[in-house]
């Protein structure tokens, strides 16, 4: 099973140490909106409704400590196991549904 780059958009300036994926998960899961009060984020429901989000697109990982993250241009990515990609996991596409049929598989 292929991996794929996940690239995990956080502010550098949120911290100076490194944050794996699980850790950003976790401290996505305590954040609440009187931390980042003075942001861009408008108010509570704005704020609950991100939160609600992330947890939405990465609900299909099963192991969130077992993800390896790196960072590339001041960048988090995180490589996530295909199957367990966002858009499968929202999509609830099954290992069958990603097959490329024969007739448009690559000649070469």
């Amino acid at each position: 099973m292929g991996v794929i780059f996940i690239l995990l958009l956080l502010p550098l300036w949120a911290s100076a140490a490194f944050i794996p994926f699980a850790q950003y998960l976790d401290n996505t899961q305590n954040a609440t909106y009187k931390d980042y009060a003075n942001t861009n984020v408008t108010d509570d429901k704005s704020f609950d409704e991100m939160k609600a989000h992330i947890f939405t697109m990465y609900g299909g990982v099963k192991d969130p400590k077992s993800i390896k993250s790196f960072l590339k241009d001041k960048e988090y990515r995180d490589c996530l196991p295909y199957l367990q990609q966002p858009t499968i996991h929202v999509l609830n596409l099954t290992a069958a549904e990603l097959e490329v049929p024969p007739e448009m598989a690559d000649p070469t």
